[in-house]
């Protein structure tokens, strides 16, 4: 009776450990993650969506680029739409996660094609700092270096995303 006791609590146990495994990864994804904010920013500018734009950064945002510091303000000036079709694609370098604030380092490009069938490839090497106001990730900050996408190691694996 005890070892039969025993093998029905180890198996209530795995069932319960079981199913928390399958279960965590959706309550993940329900709460979203902090390099959403990047993807949805890009594909707001690439769409020269200005309140996609607003959505994904903060009141206070700013952007650090090439020794220039632009607020959202200064930023939205600047993005008209255009007649180019732009994908963009990432690699995220590392992630640091401490409450409601993140800060990640990716890769980012861009693959632009203008009406005239002309394509160019853009590069960055970025860093943003993420925090997480009423439940949804936001961007506070972002620090881009450009570079030459011959800059990027061999190594990078890029992933498009909308």
């Amino acid at each position: 009776e005890g070892q039969s006791r025993r093998t029905t609590m180890i198996r209530l146990l795995l069932s319960t450990l079981t199913l928390s495994a399958l279960l965590l990864p959706s309550v993940a994804a329900a709460q979203g993650s902090p390099f959403d904010p990047v993807v949805a920013f890009f594909t707001a500018l690439s769409e020269a969506n200005h309140q996609g734009i607003r959505d994904s950064t903060t009141e206070n945002f700013l952007v650090l680029e090439q020794g220039e510091v632009w607020n959202l303000d200064k930023l939205l000036s600047v993005v008209r739409p255009k007649n180019t079709l732009r994908r963009n694609f990432f690699s995220v370098v590392s992630q640091d996660i401490r409450g409601d604030t993140a800060h990640v380092n990716y890769w980012n490009k861009a693959l632009e094609r203008s009406e005239n069938g002309e394509e160019r490839t853009r590069a960055w090497l970025e860093s943003v700092v993420v925090v997480k106001k009423r439940g949804t990730w936001r961007i506070l900050q972002m620090h881009s270096t450009r570079l030459t996408p011959e800059q990027i190691p061999e190594n990078v694996a890029f992933t498009e995303r909308r």
